[in-house]
């Protein structure tokens, strides 16, 4: 069985699935097991038999987050890379101009830096509610913040710039 961290629905879970014969898993979520049987019947469109209950779900992947839509209701999931924040830098090499983008799509809850700051790795920079869950999004190494370009209360879209960080010798 392997085991995974997710988010559901905006709440964390541990899950484990195994494969059983004829295309069957074993899938615990929270101490309870379950069989499910589940099939791609469309490249977007799953079918999942779950305890003698069927349906089929729309599959809209959107970045780290799977939509899945039913005729009743929908899911929201995601199976975060543990190697990846979800803020993440884009640009320079070491030491270099440093791009944090949104990972998702969120809202700001708070900023923890200001222009002119000089921020460590590992230094808060701001937090953002994604999925019902509020993330502290963290400076990947040291610098000094060249540009905030979100404020609080404000609504982002996955890959918007939220923070860069210049290299520290542009303290003058």
């Amino acid at each position: 069985m392997k085991k995974y961290s997710v988010v559901l629905d905006g709440a964390a879970a541990e899950v484990e699935v195994g494969a059983l014969p004829g295309g069957r898993y074993r899938v615990v979520v929270g101490g309870a097991a379950r069989e499910v049987d589940a099939r791609l019947v469309a490249p977007d469109t799953l079918s999942l038999l779950v305890d003698n209950r069927s349906g089929d779900f729309a599959l809209v992947p959107s970045g780290p987050v799977w939509e899945l839509h039913g005729k009743e209701r929908s899911h929201y999931l995601m199976v975060p890379d543990p190697r990846k924040k979800l803020g993440r830098p884009a640009g320079g090499a070491t030491g270099g101009p440093v791009t944090v983008r949104a990972a998702m799509p969120g809202k700001i809850v708070q900023i923890e830096v200001a222009e002119g700051d000089r921020v460590a790795a590992g230094t808060g920079l701001l937090i953002i509610e994604a999925m019902k869950m509020e993330n502290e999004i963290r400076s990947e190494g040291p610098g000094i913040v060249t540009s905030v370009r979100v404020k609080a209360g404000m609504a982002v879209e996955r890959d918007a710039v939220l923070v860069e960080i210049g290299p520290a010798e542009e303290a003058g």
